[in-house]
């Protein structure tokens, strides 16, 4: 019987819970709906003419541009810089963007400060692009081009199908404008992948992590965001203090942090940052800690089930799903609804 079991069928129902399971149908949708824009972007702005691609948003869709950086530049050669939103809604600088392609992410589309920052890209020379779940918001109606997440109504106050539907976003601009068709052809499984990976199940790891007062999540490259996008779930769901760390970076103070049985979770893909953090890995269950691995070639008693033989730019997206179910599971052992954490809600509005 499955430790997580003991919360009962009908507690883990929650809207986080199912939300989580309606992206597969999400960025199928999404997929569909976006082959013309993404094709009219293509010829609207020319891959030879961009020479900087800038990414703005918060939270969790920030974390979504943090994958969306990794992709772009590895697969694109381009370089992306995140735009700090004052700049834009405080200290309100003019700057030289023509050739930009400015990309807004959000999932309401409404707040004051991403609004600003659509138009003071468009009055500096970018184009602006928005991925947003509510075409009609505000952000929608400022951007040169609209990009739809089709998540639907999201009702639980922590982000689910629509982060996941922004990385299927970020996945299908760069397959959009890469020569090489490797992405473009892996991207239509993407919805199948999703189903798949609902069915790994990381729930009885959640009464460990559920005891714990402290944890690292652990990414690269690809999957940096991913860990980004993990910690912040344990905060806003489960007060419980996460935080995110590349596999590099971890070893430059946070291992500082390690005590005999600490928990952590990482998140990877089969490219060029795979050896690093299996050697990572490697020696942080030598240290002691207890080191939650999403891999499909694990074989530690804290290996985290998988989908296996996956392009590498659509592991991260597969493993934040299955990871969903196990932070909602976190949280009810912890004594928290995750729908309604604390202190937050839906639609944040910053200037």
């Amino acid at each position: 019987m499955k430790m997580i079991e003991c919360l009962g069928q009908s507690q883990t129902q929650t809207l986080m819970a199912r939300e989580a399971l309606q992206a597969s149908d999400c960025v199928a949708r999404q997929l569909d709906v976006n082959q013309a824009a993404f094709a009219d972007l293509v010829k609207q702005v020319p891959l030879e003419r961009i020479r900087l691609i800038m990414t703005c948003a918060r939270g969790s869709s920030d974390h979504a541009a943090s994958y969306g950086k990794y992709l772009i530049e590895t697969r694109l050669a381009l370089p992306v810089s995140s735009a700090p939103p004052s700049i834009a809604s405080l200290y309100r600088v003019a700057m030289r963007l023509d050739n930009v392609l400015f990309i807004l992410v959000s999932q309401s589309g409404r707040s004051p400060d991403l609004v600003a920052n659509a138009k003071w890209a468009k009055q500096n020379g970018a184009f602006v692009l928005a991925f947003v779940n509510d075409v009609t918001s505000p952000v929608a109606q400022e951007a040169d081009l609209v990009i739809s997440l089709e998540a639907g109504h999201e009702e639980s106050v922590a982000a689910t199908k629509s982060f996941i539907a922004s990385l299927a976003a970020f996945a299908q601009l760069v397959a959009s404008y890469c020569p090489q068709k490797g992405l473009a052809n892996a991207l239509p499984a993407l919805p199948d992948i999703l189903h798949q990976s609902q069915s790994k199940d990381w729930t009885p790891y959640a009464p460990i992590l559920a005891a714990s007062s402290n944890l690292l999540t652990i990414g690269r490259g690809l999957s940096y965001g991913i860990a980004q996008e993990a910690a912040l779930k344990f905060k806003e769901t489960s007060v419980l203090h996460a935080e995110a760390f590349s596999s590099a970076e971890v070893r430059h103070g946070p291992l500082g942090l390690l005590r005999d049985h600490m928990p952590f979770l990482a998140f990877g893909q089969r490219d060029e940052c795979y050896g690093d953090l299996k050697q990572l890995v490697k020696d942080l269950r030598q240290r002691g800690a207890r080191v939650f691995w999403a891999d499909e070639e694990d074989e530690d008693i804290f290996a985290l089930p998988v989908v296996g033989g996956l392009h590498p730019a659509l592991a991260p997206i597969a493993a934040i799903s299955s990871f969903y179910q196990l932070a909602n599971a976190v949280a009810l052992l912890r004594g928290y609804d995750p729908d309604k954490p604390k202190h937050l809600k839906k639609v944040t509005e910053t200037v």
